[in-house]
């Protein structure tokens, strides 16, 4: 299940067992949605409202339609994080995501680059081994 091939998904068949979906995050909860007026503004303006509304009235979730809504929310978010967080190092926040990525530096890089190369890279342990490893962990 890759955020640029939402049709795909299954939960069987996620892209990372260590990491969570992008997909799965609900933008309204993220502790920076509150100050982010872009966000707010394009959660409550009436086109987008319709079209969650249509999404919200099916049996079953159309992630790619619910990636389109959701994707320039997120990155304005993360945008904003940068900015007001990871820019004051002693920022608890800051803290807590620069010991996230010193713990899982390894894990992290494997991810992005297993994500970023997929599309190059369709056999996944030939993609392991082109990074050294027996398999993807």
């Amino acid at each position: 299940m890759f955020p640029d091939d939402p049709a795909a998904a299954s939960p069987y068949s996620p892209n990372s067992r260590l990491f969570l979906n992008t997909l799965y995050i609900d933008a309204e909860e993220i502790e920076d949605f509150n100050t982010n007026g872009f966000a707010r503004r394009f959660i409550a303006a009436e086109q987008f409202q319709a079209r969650l509304r249509v999404l919200r009235a099916v049996d079953r979730i159309d992630l790619p339609r619910r990636r389109g809504l959701q994707g320039g929310i997120i990155s304005s978010l993360y945008r904003a994080f940068r900015v007001n967080v990871l820019s004051d190092e002693k920022h608890a926040r800051a803290k807590a995501f620069r010991a996230f990525q010193a713990h899982h530096s390894d894990r992290l890089r494997c991810f992005a680059i297993f994500v970023a190369a997929r599309g190059d890279v369709a056999d996944p342990a030939a993609f392991a081994r082109s990074q050294g490893r027996d398999r993807i962990s």
